[in-house]
């Protein structure tokens, strides 16, 4: 009997026993289940992922136009007009040349242009009349038959070309002249450097006195109307970048935020640093621009929520 009550206390101990891991597994009512870490949703095929958020790039200011002027011709420098600097209008002189030589043969050149020219008048004179002396020459003959000689009609012809001929070296003479002077006038031109536009001076490579050669830089010109930032973007980046997007370009250092719009996104990602290169246009007049803006690394940061379409 004693075996059969401990028999069923066994089974019983057991079925407890069950139950406690069944509950543990399932859980009991109205308690939550813990779940082991879920898995990210698998995107379908064909659907495209969103692009990143644009955010802030690194960029650099420029200025549109930068030029080294240079000496057309090889001189003497014998004045520089401008400083680091100075802000200087289009065809402002910039820097002189030694030109009295050229402005001598020039005088020289002119002078005898006057008196190619006239020769040529001369040579036109005796051209008409020759002319006139031959049309002479042959009416009468028509009309008397013999009364002048083969030889006197010859004469004639020959002194209407011979005539013609030496209107023909003046004028020769007298274009030869004129390139001559045109070319010395090009020449005083050229030792007169000149700005090719309005601008600002960041650099000066000559003092008075010094001895340039055909090409070589006087001055350093930047444009002082047109600033730009140029910006690299990484090209997980680029769907959100659009030409006509706002941007806003920011200077700690200055307390500057300057405004601007994307006009130019290279078509093709550099292999290299798998970046795109974007400029933006600046809006900040040159009355306004502090010394040192141009070429100082800034961030640019373009419009988050902008409705800029791309422009064809």
């Amino acid at each position: 009997m004693k075996k059969l009550v401990l028999a069923a206390g066994c089974v019983a101990l057991a079925l407890l026993c069950v139950g406690v891991l069944v509950r543990l597994r399932a859980g009991a009512p109205g308690e939550p289940v813990h779940a082991g870490p879920s898995r990210p949703l698998s995107r379908e095929p064909g659907q495209p992922s969103a692009p990143p958020p644009v955010e802030g790039f690194t960029g650099v200011v420029v200025n549109r136009d930068t030029v080294d002027v240079a000496a057309r011709v090889e001189g003497l420098v014998t004045e520089v007009r401008v400083r680091l600097g100075d802000r200087v209008t289009r065809n402002a002189l910039l820097a002189q040349l030694d030109d009295h030589q050229a402005k001598s043969e020039l005088e020289v050149a002119r002078a005898t242009l006057s008196v190619t020219r006239a020769d040529e008048e001369k040579a036109v004179l005796e051209h008409q009349e020759a002319q006139e002396r031959n049309g002479r020459n042959q009416k009468a003959a028509s009309l008397r038959g013999d009364a002048l000689s083969q030889e006197e009609l010859a004469a004639a012809r020959y002194q209407e070309q011979y005539a013609a001929s030496r209107l023909s070296a003046a004028r020769a003479r007298v274009q030869e002249q004129q390139a001559r002077v045109a070319q010395l006038e090009q020449r005083i031109h050229d030792e007169a450097i000149r700005a090719p536009f309005d601008g600002v001076v960041t650099a000066r490579y000559v003092d008075p006195g010094a001895s340039v050669s055909r090409g070589a830089p006087v001055v350093r010109l930047v444009s002082s109307e047109e600033l730009w930032v140029r910006f690299a973007v990484p090209e997980e980046q680029g769907p959100g970048l659009a030409t006509g997007l706002p941007v806003e370009v920011r200077i700690k250092e200055l307390g500057l935020a300057i405004p601007g719009l994307v006009e130019k996104i290279s078509p093709e990602v550099d292999a290299a640093s798998r970046m795109i290169i974007a400029e933006a246009r600046l809006t900040l007049p040159a009355a306004q621009q502090p010394p040192g803006l141009s070429g100082r690394a800034v961030r640019v940061h373009p419009a988050q929520h902008s409705t800029a379409q791309p422009t064809p």
